[in-house]
């Protein structure tokens, strides 16, 4: 035999393995793979962190109604506080009076940026804001 045809023959063989080949599928497709996975995980958590902040002040609002002298101040530390080992507690709160018709309300509105911490993706941040109407 030749060694042009023994080079040939080692070639095809070569070509047509294939053994290894889900090895190297695996390691193709399992980064991005990862990377969906950890966006959906870190954008769940967003959202989560966004419900628990709207849930806490709902619940303050209601003890709002029973305490109408409570500030602003105070009730941002309750809603703080009830968000202690759940979400990040970064969130501000406002106090504005308002009319409605001859009966006198308060508007708690709520505001809160939750950074998106993901490869790839350039300071990313969700605002999440909200306001309810209190009765005095």
């Amino acid at each position: 035999m030749s060694s042009k045809r023994i080079a040939s023959s080692k070639r095809r063989r070569f070509l047509t393995d294939a053994r290894g080949t889900t090895a190297i599928e695996f390691a193709l497709t399992s980064p991005i793979f990862l990377a969906m996975v950890l966006g959906v995980l870190e954008f769940g958590w967003a959202f989560h962190c966004g419900a628990s902040i709207r849930a806490a002040v709902t619940r303050e609002s209601r003890k709002l109604i029973a305490n109408p002298a409570m500030s602003a101040a105070g009730f941002q530390a309750a809603v703080q506080a009830d968000l202690t080992n759940i979400a990040d507690p970064n969130v501000q709160v406002a106090f504005a009076t308002e009319t409605i018709g001859t009966s006198a309300v308060t508007r708690v509105s709520w505001t809160y940026s939750h950074p998106i911490l993901y490869p790839f993706l350039p300071n990313l941040t969700l605002n999440f804001s909200s306001s309810t109407l209190v009765p005095k």
